[in-house]
């Protein structure tokens, strides 16, 4: 059996390419998510409400601070 990964750091729209069934089934397993994405967080289903939310353009201080915050 593979091991979940701790944390995921997700695009809600990669090249066309959306992310919501990749979320799912993690956030299934209990692995925290952060959305890193030029949308604005009230698209997000109810699912990933208390997913962490960095709009893109964003700095590497705020992804890490929130990848941090997620597996705290």
């Amino acid at each position: 059996m593979t091991k979940p990964p701790t944390v995921a750091l997700l695009d809600l729209d990669l090249d066309g390419r959306p992310c919501l069934r990749w979320a799912d089934a993690l956030v299934s397993l209990g692995v925290p998510i952060v959305l890193l994405t030029g949308y604005e967080p009230d698209i997000a289903p109810s699912l990933h409400a208390g997913a962490a939310w960095i709009t893109n353009p964003a700095c590497v201080d705020d992804v890490l601070k929130a990848l941090s915050a997620a597996v705290a």
